[in-house]
This record gives structure tokens, sequence and C-alpha cells, in this order.
């Protein structure tokens, strides 16, 4: 049984900026309230920003079959997730490179 994490839960927090450095999700600023106290100028009374957490990123690494390993969802389409893989990565990757060769001068064999 696999456990996934509580998205609803972790929606309802306000995080720092420092936790948008975790790509497993997608993430919103906070802009601050001119009518709350604790603001000034458009800009938190401390400095730091906030933010909110909008949902699961759903990444490429995180897919197992039709659902997301990390929160359980069904995992969305998408073609380039579906048939990305190591091989594929690396094929692609070698055509790149022989695209990039340099030619011959003419005349030599």
């Amino acid at each position: 049984m696999t456990n996934y994490v509580d998205l609803d839960d972790l929606k309802s927090r306000v995080y720092f900026e420092t936790a948008t450095v975790d790509d497993r999700y997608t993430w919103e600023e906070i802009t601050p309230d001119p009518a709350i106290a604790q603001t000034t100028y458009d800009q938190w009374t401390d400095g730091f920003r906030r933010f909110r957490l909008t949902g699961c990123a759903h990444r490429a690494v995180d897919r197992d079959g039709e659902l997301c390993t990390h929160c359980g969802h069904a995992f969305p389409y998408s073609p380039h997730t579906v048939w990305e893989t190591e091989g594929t990565k690396k094929a692609a990757a070698k055509k790149t490179a022989a695209k990039r060769a340099p030619r011959k001068p003419r005349g030599t064999k």
C-alpha cells in the first residue's frame, strides 16, 4: 500500500519562499492585503514572501501507470511523459549530436 500526501491539508497552509524549491508541487505567491495591519506598502512587515500550494506537479518521475506515485491522483495525459523514457532521451540526444557533426570539406574522401 502506498501512502500518498494529503493535498487538501497541504493546500490549507502558508509557506515561505524556501518551500517553493520543492518541485513536486505547484506554487502561487500570496499578495498581502493592504487592509491588514501587518503589511506596509504591498510587502509583509517581516520582509518574507509567502506562498500557497496549488497542487501536485505530476512530474514524469512520479508516474506509475495511470497514477501519480506522489499524490495518488490520475496522471494527466501528456504525450511527452508517456513516450519519454531513458532510451528515447538517449536516442534523441544522439540524433541531435549527429546533426551537429561538422561536415568534411569538399574534395576529401
